[in-house]
Formats: structure tokens, sequence, C-alpha cells
């Protein structure tokens, strides 16, 4: 579907960078004239690293989508490297196309078993990406886990309910993580998708996909997920996690 959809979106739009719901607020980042676009989506990866510094940092990006987070970090941070790892073929190549910082480099790899050396990061990112992971309890968790340095950061965020969050957290727990904080940004993220209602516009739907389905993928303001965060169903939740040790 990913695939599908990254072929379809960058026929109408071949500067996309960005998947994510977004995050609305009154607090406006200072943005590059050329990142004015992408505002609401980069305000919501700048949410997630607020409480921790990627200066002089190695991070990895778990589910990279088309590398705007990617891109975000390397542009208005300093960190040493940036890594973007995604399952989906076609968004690598999409990264790959747009890229053209030596710090930052894609892989197509599979979140819950990467190819990625034992406690190689200070920090990794993982924003919007693993509600499409088949065992995110359990393998997931054990390989971000895994490629942490000790003491390095896990900064997470999506949409679920929240006896979901709270079986990741346990298990993130159990794995030598600690909890540093929780954030429920459900009514930013709302607000986001009613100032971002063109990108659910019919013309990027795959001609597979009935346009219910298209509503919920993107969260349009008349779909059934909306609803579900209206009625505090689901929420959309960002958590900081610290492993144990000392970086």
């Amino acid at each position: 579907m990913y695939n599908q959809f990254a072929k379809v979106t960058l026929r109408f739009n071949q500067n996309s960078r960005f998947i994510n719901l977004g995050y609305a607020t009154s607090d406006k980042m200072v943005l590059l004239n050329a990142d004015e676009p992408y505002r609401n989506h980069i305000q919501l990866y700048n949410e997630l690293l607020k409480q921790v510094s990627i200066e002089s940092k190695n991070v990895l990006e778990i589910g990279c989508g088309f590398g705007g987070g990617c891109y975000y970090m390397a542009m208005y941070h300093k960190p040493v490297s940036v890594t973007g790892i995604d399952l989906s073929d076609a968004n690598i190549s999409v990264c790959n196309a747009s890229n053209n910082n030596p710090i930052v480099k894609f892989y197509e790899m599979d979140a819950e078993n990467t190819t990625c050396v034992n406690e190689t990061f200070d920090v990794i990112v993982n924003l919007e990406s693993s509600h499409s992971y088949p065992a995110r309890d359990t393998k997931f968790s054990a390989e971000a886990a895994r490629l942490l340095k000790p003491g390095g950061y896990f900064a997470y965020g999506d949409l679920f309910p929240e006896e979901k969050f709270q079986s990741f957290t346990a298990t993130l727990l159990s794995k030598g993580m600690n909890k540093i904080s929780e954030k429920d940004i459900t009514e930013s993220v709302m607000e986001s998708r009613k100032s971002l209602s063109k990108s659910t516009d019919i013309a990027y739907k795959p001609f597979w996909m009935p346009s219910a389905m298209f509503k919920d993928f993107m969260v349009a303001t008349d779909s059934a997920t909306y609803k579900r965060m209206a009625d505090k169903t689901i929420s959309y939740k960002l958590f900081l996690f610290q492993k144990q040790g000392q970086l």
C-alpha cells in the first residue's frame, strides 16, 4: 500500500517529503521559506524531539517514509549522521532521489529485523509507523533496545487505543528502557488535519483503494479514524524513552 501511495503521490507532487499527520500549534518555529509548505509536518518532529538534543549524535529514523524527518533533523540540528530505514522500496527511492546531504543515508530494511550493528545509535526516532508492524510489542521493541547505545534515547509517536500504548510501554520497560515523558497531542493533530485537508484530494487515491479506506489512510476530517480521535477511542501520543546505562 505504501509503495502504491508513494508512486501516486509523486505523480502529482515531485517535491513531497512528508507523510505524517502534522501538528498544529500557535508556538511557531522558525523555518526556511522553502519548508513553509511542510510546517505542520515539521512541527510534529520538532515536538517529538523537544526534550532530547541530537546535536553531535548518530540518529536512526525507523520508518522514514519520504525522508522528511531525516531532512529536518539534518538541516535544523547538527547530528553527526542520520540514517533512515523503511520497508517500502518506493519510499527509499523517493528518499534517495531528493537527498543531497552527505550525512544522511537511506536503506530498505525491516523495522523488526534490521541489519544494523548492536548499540550503534544515540537517538532512535519512530514516528507514525509502528501501527503497520505485525510484532510491534515483541520484535520491534527488542530491535529498538538492541540498536540504542546505553543512555541513548528512543523518541516515539503513533496513533492507537490506550491499551496498545500501555502494552508497548510495558515491553520497552522490560527491555531496559525508562520512560522519560508521555504526551497526548490528539487535539493538535486533529487541528492539523483540518488545515491540511487538501492532502486528502481524491487525485492522490490509488485506483484500487476504496474511498473510505483512502480517507482513513489520510485521516481526512470525514473519516472513521478522525471520528475515533474525536470521541477519544484512539489517541495520538508522543513518548520519550531512555535506555538504561550511560552514553
